[in-house]
Order: C-alpha cells, then sequence, then structure tokens
C-alpha cells in the first residue's frame, strides 16, 4: 500500500497504478489494498490505448465496481502523467476511460488540472420513494455526465446524517439498475455564482468532493434556471466538504477546474 501513490484533488483521494503493475492483481484487489481505512476514494489503473491519446485509464471504486467517469479522478491522472513527464503543461491531450475520450491539460506548476469531460444530458425532474419518513418522495434531477447522477436541489443546507441516510437508499433505488451517484445541492445565499454540495457517490458512500458530481449539480441548476431553452455558458464553483470545483458549460459539453496535490 505504502507504494502505490495517492493525490487529492480538493478532497477526493484516488490511488494511481502504473500499466506495468495492473497485472499483478486483479481491479478488487488493487481497490482493496488502496482504499483500506479510507485510505482513498478509488483506484486509476493505467490502461493500454490507441495511438493519439495519452494514457488509458480503468476508474474502480473501493468496492472493487468499476467507474465510467470519475472528473477528480481524470484530473487526478493527467496530473500524474504530468508528474511521469509524459505529458507537457499547457498542451492538451486525451485520456481514455474506456467510455469516452476526455481532453486534459495541465497548468504550469501541475497543481491545477482542468479537463473537458464531455456532453452532459439532463432529464425532466422525477419523484421516488425511498421509504424514507422524514422526506417522503424525493424529487431529483437525473443527469448523466457519462455516468448516471440523481441532482436533489434543495432550499438549504443538509447535514451529513442525511445525506448518508437518504443517499443510500436513492443510490440503490430500483429505479437506478446500475445504481446511481447523489447530490444534495443548494445555491449559496449571498453569491448567485456559488453551489454547495453533498455527495454519495455509487460505490463509495460519504464522499468529500466529486469532480462528476460537481458538473451534475451545475447542469441540474442551469436547467432550472433556463427550462426548455438553449441555454448560453454557465459557469459555477461548487463548494463541498473537501474543496471547491470550478465548472462550466458551453453548448452542453461540461469543463471542470480545480486543484491536485500529492498525498504525502
Amino acid at each position: 500500500m505504502a507504494s502505490i501513490p495517492r493525490f487529492d484533488a480538493a478532497g477526493n483521494v484516488y490511488a494511481v497504478v502504473a500499466r506495468e503493475e495492473a497485472e499483478a492483481r486483479s481491479d478488487a484487489a488493487w481497490a482493496a489494498a488502496a482504499c483500506r481505512d479510507g485510505a482513498a476514494d478509488g483506484v486509476l489503473i493505467e490502461a493500454s490505448a490507441q495511438d493519439g491519446v495519452a494514457a488509458g485509464v480503468r476508474i474502480v471504486n473501493p468496492d472493487g465496481s468499476r467507474a465510467e467517469m470519475s472528473g477528480n479522478g481524470l484530473r487526478i491522472f493527467a496530473h500524474w502523467l504530468w508528474r511521469e513527464g509524459r505529458v507537457a503543461v499547457e498542451e492538451p491531450f486525451e485520456v481514455d476511460t474506456g467510455t469516452r475520450r476526455v481532453t486534459c491539460r495541465v497548468a504550469p506548476g501541475g497543481d491545477s488540472v482542468r479537463v473537458a469531460l464531455g456532453p452532459v444530458r439532463v432529464e425532466a425532474p422525477r419523484e421516488i420513494d425511498v421509504g424514507e419518513a422524514s422526506w417522503g418522495l424525493v424529487p431529483f434531477t437525473p443527469v448523466n455526465v457519462g455516468n448516471p447522477h440523481a441532482v436533489i436541489v434543495t432550499d438549504g443546507p443538509v447535514d451529513e446524517e442525511t445525506v448518508r441516510r437518504v443517499g443510500a437508499r436513492v443510490e440503490t433505488h430500483p429505479s437506478f439498475p446500475g445504481r446511481t451517484n447523489v447530490q444534495f445541492a443548494w445555491r449559496d445565499r449571498d453569491d448567485p455564482t456559488v453551489v454547495h454540495a453533498r455527495v454519495w457517490e455509487r460505490g463509495a458512500g460519504w464522499t468529500a468532493s466529486s469532480g462528476s458530481s460537481a458538473c451534475a449539480v451545475t447542469a441540474a441548476m442551469q436547467a432550472q434556471q433556463n427550462p426548455g431553452e438553449v441555454a448560453p455558458p454557465y459557469a459555477r464553483t461548487v463548494r463541498m466538504p473537501g474543496g471547491s470545483l470550478q465548472c462550466e458549460l458551453v453548448r452542453g459539453e461540461a469543463y471542470l477546474e480545480g486543484p491536485v496535490r500529492p498525498v504525502t
């Protein structure tokens, strides 16, 4: 475990496994070792890639399941490629997640990474009954950022205990046969460009930060403000317990930016 490098992206911690090590054990075994006792939120395992792509990556949750997308995970993987001397700062490069290719750019110094995550799809709001007496029917907006999200927009702050209790029930609701990521989000009372979010992540549970969740929350907020319209570019700072991320939506595409640092 000590030999596996770990990196923190605004409170989201991932371990990175180089391709030459990846065959040593299964994805689930790497996840169990790297995420033991909360040491990481997941594992990024380098995979083979086609010509023109810097690298491929498999994103693995603590329970050993595969994730189609992780915004912070991809930012960490891009930072790791830079530290390995395989990409240059300010030069865009592609990473293949297995479900889509994303374009990354590392800032000078390597302490910030921007990722173009690709298309975001927002569906009409829905309600589900999760058998939670204090909530009744849970209203949410389905959002897909290459992975599924259920964004619950609230009038004000939601505490961690509620996120854990209700989020777990939403994640495993029969409406989501493949399970879903869950976000509780509310607007800042003083700054209209700021949104607060708490995340219950599929396969990981309570999470201090999530990049794809930040984009899902931003997309749900944009859809509320521009229902049925072609929305103009829309940017928000999404604040989570682990830190803040910048998310921008342009013509239905999500761009995510924020800090990355090694965990010592």
